[in-house]
């Protein structure tokens, strides 16, 4: 009996724009549902590389109203793992931001609109790496499927 033959990686290569961003989310949904990836898989996906995503866009790209990214998404034994690489800014101290909220303990017209995308992050994924070498972002991390198609 012979091994199933490895998944060919999916990589996408697209504008570092809010409208490429939803092509690219849409084109990764469509790609798990069609291998048979459950509804609940293909919404953590989506929740995590569309925070991910858009900070780059907002934030690696802020102002510079150009520039790429490259996403590699890849099967392996216990899920999936994605790669997101960008030529934008770096994180600041050249490092992943913690896994914290926002503070929750204000009034409500004080409540912060943004900061909890980190913490999704961090929350939805393993082996969650940030790197910066020859001024290109690399971001990698793995989600963990136990459900979705066999091996």
């Amino acid at each position: 009996m012979t091994a199933p033959a490895a998944e060919p990686p999916f990589a996408l290569e697209f504008d570092a724009s809010e409208d490429s961003v939803r092509g690219a989310l849409g084109a990764v949904r469509r790609h798990l549902s069609e291998r048979g990836y459950d509804a609940e898989c293909c919404s953590t996906v989506e929740v995590v590389l569309a925070e991910a995503l858009n900070n780059i866009v907002e934030h690696a790209y802020a102002g510079t109203g150009t520039g790429e990214v490259r996403l590699e998404m890849l099967r392996t034994g216990t899920g999936l793992r994605f790669v997101l690489c960008d030529k934008g800014a770096p994180l600041p101290g050249l490092t992943l931001p913690p896994r914290r909220l926002p503070r929750r303990d204000v009034s409500r017209a004080n409540l912060p609109e943004g900061g909890f995308g980190w913490f999704l992050i961090h929350t939805l994924t393993t082996a969650l790496d940030y790197s910066r070498a020859q001024h290109e972002n690399r971001l990698s991390f793995e989600i963990e499927t136990n459900f979705g198609p066999s091996a």
